[in-house]
C-alpha cells in the first residue's frame, strides 16, 4: 500500500524545509541567492573522488577473483531497514557504507562467468 500522495507531498515539503534551513544556518553566505552543492572542502572531495576510481578501477580489474554472486548476510540486510536520512551525511562515511554494504554483494551482471 502506497502513501496518499497528500501525505507524500507534506513529508517532502517538510524534507526540504528543514535541509533549506539547516543549509542555510551553516552557510557563510548572507543571502539565499548564493546557496550552492558546492562541497565545503575541495581538496577533501578531490581526494575523495580519486579514491572511488581508484576503486573503482581496481574492483574491475580483479572481479574474476571474486564469487559472481554472494548472498548478503542478514546484519547487513538489516542495516537497509531504516528511516532515510533527514540531514546531510559526511561523503566519506557514505562512501565507506557502500564500499563494506553495497559492493561485497552484487547481482553477478558485471562478473565475466554470469550467463
Amino acid at each position: 500500500m502506497t502513501a496518499p500522495k497528500s501525505a507524500t507531498k507534506t513529508y517532502h515539503n517538510r524534507f526540504t524545509s528543514k535541509l533549506i534551513k539547516q543549509y542555510n544556518m551553516s552557510s557563510n553566505s548572507t543571502t539565499s541567492e548564493h546557496e550552492t552543492l558546492d562541497p565545503v572542502n575541495w581538496e577533501k572531495t578531490r581526494e575523495l573522488m580519486h579514491q572511488m576510481v581508484d576503486d573503482a578501477i581496481d574492483y574491475t580489474a580483479n572481479i574474476r577473483n571474486r564469487k559472481v554472486w554472494q548472498e548478503i548476510p542478514l546484519e547487513v540486510l538489516k542495516k537497509f531497514n531504516t528511516s532515510l536520512p533527514l540531514e546531510p551525511t559526511n561523503a566519506e562515511l557514505v562512501y565507506k557504507e557502500f564500499t563494506e554494504n553495497i559492493l561485497p554483494y552484487p547481482m553477478g551482471n558485471i562478473h565475466p562467468r554470469f550467463w
